[in-house]
């Protein structure tokens, strides 16, 4: 079956093995051009079937990303079963930030609706794009680790990655360290991806200043005919400019077509397959794209042979020298975890670089609560190398926007939220939340330093003014103030901890004050926390108010695939609280167990509920994805002996776009009264009807 890879898909994975090696070969160029960039797989297998040798490859962007993995010794036959089998929008997603919500309120994997970054002094820093592309540059820092050499100026194909200084506005031509590095600059399209730091550089796509670098290829290895593969876009009119990424392509096509038409000129030979009508950022057939290409090569199979036998010698690098690692330097590590970090390569001097290891060092970084992107470069002098490890933490000041909306429950409002970095200690983090709604809540949280092999405490103080109409015709209001002292203890997949937790209550039955110890856990296999396509997820709590009621929740969320487009999802769940006390009782419908009851929940002391679907997925990208949900539902709640009072059902059909930018859901429901729901939901609601706080 045709597989379709949405938004950006040419932003991940490519490659193809070196062909054949004759007495001559043709320098590859490979231009940018975002999803038609897939037809770039088409020409290289078709290189392969004509045994055309390669002498170097030339990329930028799309290009970048084909060329650097080409040359670490993928097929193109490889290439296409990648492509067709990764999950592109996990990867182009980011790792969420803190949840600006308090502990009690709902951690969300979105992403808020605004953020603002400072330093210091108080001035702004960004964010400086949609996406960091953190997700994306460990999935190719995996795949370049594959090449037989550390440093990829000693690949067996000589490759060079073209980006652009967005300050000198001038190219940068990459030729040796880290590929995945390399290829991550290239790619970064300004106001989607965030500019990539290198050497004291911003870097941004090199399509900017070289789309097609036939120039720049001419003048590395001069005397060797030069190929330009070609799948940038042409000016598009009035009516084809219907959406914001045809609006940034055609943007982009203004902005290279100078530089494009120049290049294009200059090549001994140019291979333009048939992409027009495509834009920059779309869903595509990758089996489709690459017949394009290899199509487009076939024409030009004549020419090719004639090039390729003209060629001088093929360049070739030498075989890869001993590389033994000479020393380790730190860029961006605060000094605690310099020293840490420092204690721990030290075995590693003086024997041959592994990168393994340092992959796997990048890769813990990355999981700290403090770091955004984990990256090291090489230096090599005569035999030696020397290891850079580069950091880029998160902003010492952080201010977050964000909401919810929806017509299913009472909740709507506005979250303003600030957080501040390294305010006592190295790595913990104070972060303060702000709720308007129809009342009000607050929360206060200090985290000690998170990371792989760290176990944070936490404190946290928290307000909130609630009320809720329940179904059995009550009106409860409460206001609630919480203080809590724990400790997390993660580990892959899994996370528990505890705490010593403390609360005020006043209500209409007056004011009371409780306490007691507290227990959380977590399992999470999911592939992707936002749209998951597989895996189970468990999480609850655990509270003994005043060491004598147990309160407790638990849910249970499992996702397993079905067919390429269609999934299966259930969740259940468990919730015990105490029926005479409105702050503490169970509110079955209050947090969408039952989309029907969100306004009016059935309240007891116990609940119980399930819903079990099908999700058709309509296409995925990095904004989310579509689906359409049928599902049907059921909940009941239970007194203090587990004897059931009230119960209910509903069956739905619901428009779901999860996202990292945005959650929406739009449905419709019957239920057991015989009463049809319609509702919609916009944001993470901030679910705080549960037992406890």
């Amino acid at each position: 079956m045709t597989k379709k890879i949405l938004a950006l898909a040419c932003l991940v994975l490519f490659a193809a093995s070196p062909a054949s090696a004759g007495e001559g070969g043709i320098v590859l160029v490979l231009s940018g051009g975002g999803t038609k960039g897939l037809a770039h797989v088409g020409v290289l297998r078709f290189l392969e079937e004509e045994q055309i040798p390669i002498a170097a490859i030339v990329g930028t962007s799309m290009g970048a990303i084909m060329g650097g993995l080409y040359a670490c010794g993928y097929s193109a036959d490889e290439l296409e079963r990648i492509m067709e089998e990764i999950d592109l929008p996990s990867l182009l997603s980011d790792p969420p930030p803190s949840s600006p919500a308090p502990p009690a309120w709902n951690e969300t994997n979105a992403r808020p609706l605004a953020q603002i970054y400072l330093d210091e002094k108080g001035r702004r820093t960004g964010p400086l794009g949609g996406l960091s592309g953190g997700r994306l540059f460990q999935r190719l820092s995996s795949l370049t680790a594959r090449a037989p050499a550390a440093d990829f100026s000693r690949l067996p194909i000589p490759f060079v990655a073209v980006a652009t200084d967005l300050e000198k506005g001038e190219p940068v031509l990459l030729r040796d360290g880290n590929l995945a590095s390399a290829i991550r600059a290239s790619m970064s399209i300004p106001g989607v991806f965030e500019p990539w730091p290198y050497l004291g550089r911003l870097l941004v796509d090199g399509g900017l200043v070289a789309n097609v670098p036939v120039e720049i290829a001419q003048e590395l290895y001069p005397g060797h005919p030069v190929v330009a593969v070609n799948v940038t876009s042409t000016y598009r009119s009035r009516e084809e400019i219907r959406s914001m990424t045809e609006v940034l392509d055609q943007t982009l096509t203004i902005l290279t077509h100078q530089n494009v038409r120049r290049s294009l000129r200059r090549a001994d030979l140019v291979i333009t397959p048939d992409v027009s009508g495509l834009s920059l950022i779309g869903a595509v057939a990758v089996g489709d794209m690459a017949a394009l290409g290899r199509e487009a090569a076939m024409s030009k199979r004549e020419e090719l042979r004639a090039l390729a036998a003209s060629a001088p010698s093929m360049v070739r690098s030498a075989a890869p020298r001993s590389s033994v690692l000479r020393a380790v330097h730190f860029e961006g590590y605060p000094p605690r975890l310099e020293a840490a970090t420092k204690e721990r390569a030290a075995p590693w001097i003086g024997k041959p670089f592994a990168v393994d290891e340092v992959l796997a060092l990048c890769d813990e970084m990355v999981k700290r609560d403090d770091v955004r992107v984990a990256d090291y470069r090489l230096e090599r002098d005569g035999e030696a190398l020397d290891l850079h490890l580069i950091l880029e933490r998160r902003a010492p000041y952080e201010l977050t926007f964000d909401g919810y909306a929806s017509n299913l429950r009472h909740e709507r409002g506005l979250l303003f939220g600030g957080r501040r970095q390294d305010l006592l200690h190295e790595g913990d983090s104070l972060q303060a939340t702000l709720l308007f709604d129809e009342y009000w809540g607050f929360g206060l949280r200090y985290r000690t330093e998170q990371g792989e092999g760290l176990s944070p405490w936490e404190v946290s103080l928290r307000a909130r003014k609630e009320r809720l109409d329940t179904a059995q015709g009550l009106t409860n209001e409460w206001e609630s103030y919480a203080l809590e002292l724990g400790r997390q203890y993660p580990a892959a997949g899994f996370r528990w901890g505890w705490s010593l937790l403390g609360q005020r209550v006043d209500g209409l039955g007056g004011d009371e004050t409780y306490w007691g110890p507290s227990l959380l856990f977590a399992w999470d296999s999911r592939d992707d926390p936002v749209d998951p396509t597989t895996g189970y997820t468990l999480r609850g709590r655990l509270w003994w108010i005043d060491l004598e009621d147990l309160l407790a929740r638990a849910v249970y969320e499992s996702t397993s695939t079905l067919s390429p487009k269609m999934r299966f999802f259930s969740v259940a769940g468990v919730e015990r609280g105490r029926s005479n006390d409105p702050a503490h009782a169970v509110y079955l419908g209050g947090e969408d167990e039952l989309y029907s009851r969100g306004k009016r929940p059935l309240s007891g002391e116990g609940a119980l509920w399930t819903r079990l679907g099908l999700r058709r997925n309509w296409g995925r990208g990095w904004w989310g994805s579509l689906n359409t949900e049928f599902f049907a539902g059921w909940g009941a709640v239970y007194d203090d002996s587990w004897d059931r009072t009230a119960e209910a059902w509903e069956l739905g059909l619901a428009f779901y776009v999860p996202g990292q930018f945005f959650n929406a859901r739009l449905l419709a429901t019957f239920d057991d009264n015989s009463e049809i729901t319609f509702g919609f939901t916009l944001g993470t609601p901030l679910d705080i009807t549960r037992p406890i706080p």
